[in-house]
């Protein structure tokens, strides 16, 4: 995360909230459902709109709204327990 800003900031962008602790990865804030200040901007996890899970069955699923949808809701805070996220889509 501590790399996030400077990257987003090069390119004119910027996440809608930031947290205090930037030593986690990106993975790790959304799978812990870190937040900034200010209710109103949500977590990491709720800026998630899309993943991708790789199952203990070695099944990959492209997950969002539509496609494993339950998956989907449960996979953007789930401490790594349904899986190893390869690709988080924000």
């Amino acid at each position: 995360m501590s790399r996030m800003g400077p990257a987003l900031k090069a390119i004119g962008q910027a996440l809608p909230n930031m947290a205090d602790v930037d030593y986690q990865t990106l993975a790790g804030a959304i799978a812990t459902s870190t937040h900034g200040t200010g209710k109103a901007f949500g977590s990491y996890a709720s800026q998630v709109v899309g993943l991708q899970l790789v199952t203990a069955s070695d099944e990959v699923l492209d997950c969002d709204a539509q496609h494993h949808a339950e998956v989907f809701k449960a996979g953007r805070v789930s401490l790594g327990a349904l899986g190893l996220v390869t690709r988080v889509r924000l």
